[in-house]
């Protein structure tokens, strides 16, 4: 990588072997005072987020509310983590977590697409179903 002009230090040159064993998705503290507490929002890979975007296309192209909906709550089964960055809620508390407030489970949702970096389209998609 090259110096910027005007710098005198130039960045070191990284090889692949760094690159791939650096960890660059630090997780992200996001308070839910609803739950009394925080959560951690990873961020996703970038095969991850073109698995989430492809799941929301599909259940858009059906015209499945309900799938649509589900979509947002699965994001967050795939973002939020534990202190270890392992997954806090596994798929069989999909339906239960549904359950839980509609409001809390939205905003947790934009601050974690935020957290990933997702366009303001992702979020305005899933909020119009």
């Amino acid at each position: 990588m090259p110096a910027r002009e005007g710098n005198k230090e130039a960045a070191p040159i990284l090889s692949a072997s760094y690159i791939l064993n650096i960890d660059d998705r630090p997780v992200t503290p996001v308070p839910v005072p609803e739950w009394g507490g925080t959560v951690l929002c990873r961020p996703l890979s970038l095969a991850e987020q073109d698995g989430y975007r492809k799941a929301v296309e599909a259940a858009e192209k059906d015209d499945d509310d309900d799938e649509v909906r589900a979509t947002i709550v699965e994001y967050l089964l795939l973002v939020l983590v534990n202190e270890d960055k392992r997954a806090l809620f596994e798929r069989k508390d999909l339906g239960e977590l549904q359950t839980k407030c509609g409001a809390v489970l939205q905003r947790l949702f934009e601050d974690c697409v935020s957290v990933n970096g997702l366009s303001r389209d992702a979020v305005e998609d899933a909020e119009k179903n």
